[in-house]
């Protein structure tokens, strides 16, 4: 048995070995956080009224954007530079920049989780109008979620990487998931307290993390005085800031925008109809880890004409995919909001099928991204993530005035298509092919 899984997966030595395992481990992962993630929605969404959980949904996604400024891309740098360091031996840089970024980390995190704290205290809820009970929560999570960043992308860049996601994407969802389940079943829950019980899953991820890199790392990292290079990995790092804060920002916008221009309860409803539709995500991702390093290593080869035919491929099975679930949840829309969510939230059946066509669209050309990323156009990758994020956001600030929620669906399902038929458009140009789903050949 265990001979025929090496053949499969290759020795548990073997880069075959490391990455097969690695894929499949982080695929659980990814599934397993879904799926817990869902059922906290649930269990919040039904507990509390589609206020009271808009104002938690807000909250998490200003903690979402504060997060990623304070970690100032340090976390993806991380993995780049613990690697690097580690493969020359360079145990001097390797101390430095962890030591560098953990408090570098930390002190931006207080100051912003001072000025969300300020707004509220001082200005009386100028610009986020959080309610004092939830900041404190908020502001700690800030710190500690950024902490946490940073302890997985050590392990990750040591080598250690379903380890390091286990941490944020495994035991911090299930002890919310426990924690929440316990705290309703006995009392109901407040905003503020399931903002708390976010805190307490995050301290004990962070203990995890920590008790992996005292086990893991530690032993093998020889003592050695530190090198401190400040300014070059700070300036190194606001790249991966602006990756970090683009893709933060084009997935957290609608529910900004929500939460500043309309009422929590807006924010209440909208939130679940994204949590349905972020379920279907598994396709993407299941796709896009098979194809992805099969896509580099054709490019490395010079097939191009092998790249066109998966791309084109993957494209045409996601959306065979994705055509039944959609037209299922639209069709029966109300029903399944108010059967999973409890009553009143069948009100956002209208922004979830917005959300579910577009994503069914989308599918048409959902990797179109990933190939620029694994070829040699990444940075026209990056221009084209940059631009669809400013439609985003200046479709929102339009059309949520005007229309609410499904204002925001809208502006949010035509950015997410906008940037991969850029992607697909830009591929067209230089390979002469349209390798969308409903590209010829």
């Amino acid at each position: 048995m265990t001979s025929a899984l090496n053949k499969v997966l290759g020795a548990r030595g073997s880069l075959k070995g490391k990455l097969l395992r690695g894929g499949i481990g982080n695929g659980v992962l990814k599934i397993s956080y879904l799926l817990i993630q869902f059922i906290v929605t649930v269990l919040l969404a039904r507990s509390l009224s589609p206020s009271g959980f808009g104002e938690y949904a807000f909250a998490l996604a200003v903690v979402q954007l504060a997060v990623v400024i304070s970690q100032f891309g340090f976390p993806n740098y991380l993995v780049k530079c613990v690697a690097v360091y580690k493969s020359k031996a360079d145990w001097g840089r390797f101390r430095g920049v962890v030591s560098f970024a953990n408090i570098f980390v930390v002190v931006l995190s207080i100051l912003v989780g001072l000025a969300l704290w300020s707004d509220t205290a001082v200005l009386e809820g100028y610009f986020l109008s959080l309610d004092d009970k939830v900041v404190f929560p908020l502001v700690v999570l800030v710190v500690l979620l950024s902490v946490l960043g940073n302890l997985s992308a050590v392990l990750r860049g040591f080598g250690f990487v379903v380890k390091g996601n286990i941490s944020e994407q495994l035991v911090r969802p299930a002890v919310l998931l426990i924690a929440v389940a316990l705290v309703v079943s006995l009392k109901g829950i407040s905003p503020a307290e399931a903002l708390w019980i976010n805190v307490v899953a995050t301290l004990i991820s962070i203990a995890v993390g920590l008790s992996y890199i005292r086990c893991d790392v530690l032993p093998a990292v020889p003592s050695h005085t530190k090198k401190v290079e400040a300014r070059y990995w700070t300036k190194s790092s606001l790249a991966f800031l602006l990756l970090a804060g683009a893709q933060v920002v084009n997935h957290q916008a609608d529910l900004l925008m929500l939460g500043l221009l309309t009422t929590n309860e807006s924010v209440g409803l909208y939130r679940v109809s994204v949590q349905l539709v972020d379920g279907l995500g598994v396709v993407f991702f299941a796709i896009s880890v098979a194809i992805g390093p099969k896509i580099a290593a054709l490019y490395a080869s010079g097939d191009w004409h092998s790249v066109k035919t998966i791309l084109r491929v993957s494209h045409r099975v996601a959306v065979g995919l994705m055509v039944l679930p959609c037209a299922l949840l639209i069709y029966f829309s109300a029903e399944v909001l108010r059967l999973a969510f409890g009553a009143g939230y069948e009100l956002a059946a209208t922004s979830l099928s917005i959300l579910l066509f577009g994503k069914v669209v989308y599918a048409g050309f959902a990797f179109s991204g990933l190939a620029l990323s694994m070829t040699a156009w990444a940075r026209a990758a990056a221009v084209i993530t940059g631009f669809a994020v400013a439609v985003n956001v200046i479709l929102n600030l339009v059309l949520i005035p005007i229309y609410g929620i499904e204002g925001a669906a809208v502006a949010t399902a035509f950015s997410s298509v906008l940037a991969n038929l850029l992607g697909v458009y830009w591929l067209k140009r230089r390979l002469g092919d349209n390798v969308s789903a409903y590209g010829l050949g």
